[in-house]
């Protein structure tokens, strides 16, 4: 194990204040955006996060991977070593459709501690096995995830896309972290503390 390895848990969701466009993901997963074109039909650009190939859009949505909880089967940590359960994803995709979070750039807050506002969630799914087997689809890359879309309303956040600053998703709010070993799971003794988090 390197000196520099984050410690990984599972993560449990207690509060989510917002999804983040942000410049360096905890995941690698690519987003959309697609441009209003006014005569009903919606082109889709693919994003990458080496390359951000934007046109000026008066408003657009931004579609991708929130959060993942398995790849190809196997638990997935984040670049900050958490991890979600599938349930989880369903906790989260309920809170977005609820109205509960907001979307935003950068984790911004506003001196009182809420998430400056710069869209909102216009669609969210689990696609987890027990939908791929019943739809008869594949997972998204062989991930366990939720997907989303978020009108963005703010040009300055809207410009941060466009320039390739915002790259990819984070969620933001409070969770509970359990230490995990790979070997067995959560660990016995465990530090459960509701905090902040980026995934």
């Amino acid at each position: 194990m390197s000196l520099f390895a984050k410690p990984q848990s599972k993560l449990v969701i207690r509060k989510l204040t917002a999804v983040s466009g942000v410049d360096v993901p905890a995941q690698d997963a690519p987003i959309l955006v697609r441009k209003d074109s006014g005569d009903g039909m919606t082109p889709i650009l693919v994003i990458k996060q080496e390359q951000l190939p934007f046109q000026r859009m008066p408003e657009a949505t931004v579609t991708g991977i929130v959060a993942v909880s398995s790849v190809h089967g196997q638990r997935y940590f984040d670049k900050q070593g958490d991890s979600l359960d599938t349930e989880q994803l369903h906790v989260l995709a309920k809170a977005l459709m609820r109205g509960e979070a907001c979307f935003n750039p950068m984790h911004l807050n506003h001196p009182d501690g809420t998430p400056i506002d710069a869209g909102y969630c216009t669609e969210a799914l689990v696609i987890d096995k027990r939908l791929a087997k019943a739809m008869n689809i594949p997972l998204p890359g062989g991930r366990e995830c939720l997907i989303a879309s978020f009108r963005v309303t703010d040009p300055t956040t809207l410009k941060m896309l466009e320039s390739g600053v915002l790259t990819g998703f984070s969620i933001q709010g409070e969770g509970v972290r359990t230490p995990v070993t790979k070997s067995a799971g959560p660990a016995q003794s465990t530090i459960n503390a509701v905090m902040g988090f980026e995934f």
